[in-house]
C-alpha cells in the first residue's frame, strides 16, 4: 500500500496500491457498505488526497503526474 486517505466525514477511504512490476490500482471504499470502486493504473501511485467536499480524489504519480477522480 502506497497511500491512504479518508474523506473529512469519514465515509470513504482511498487506497493506492503500487506494484512496479505489475498492476497498480486505486480504490475508493465506502466504509458504511464496504463496496468499492477500483481503477487500474499504468503507473505507480505515491499519494492520494480527497477534495474538502469529498467528491474529488487526486492520485499523485511518481513522475509528477496526477489522476483526478470525481464521484456524483
Amino acid at each position: 500500500i502506497n497511500a491512504l486517505a479518508f474523506t473529512a466525514d469519514g465515509q470513504y477511504l482511498a487506497v493506492a496500491i503500487g506494484d512496479p512490476w505489475g498492476q497498480s490500482t486505486v480504490s475508493v471504499v465506502s466504509l458504511q457498505t464496504r463496496q468499492s470502486v477500483t481503477k487500474a493504473l499504468d503507473w505507480l501511485p505515491v499519494s492520494v488526497a480527497f477534495s474538502p467536499d469529498g467528491l474529488g480524489l487526486v492520485v499523485g504519480e511518481e513522475d509528477d503526474g496526477v489522476f483526478l477522480y470525481c464521484r456524483n
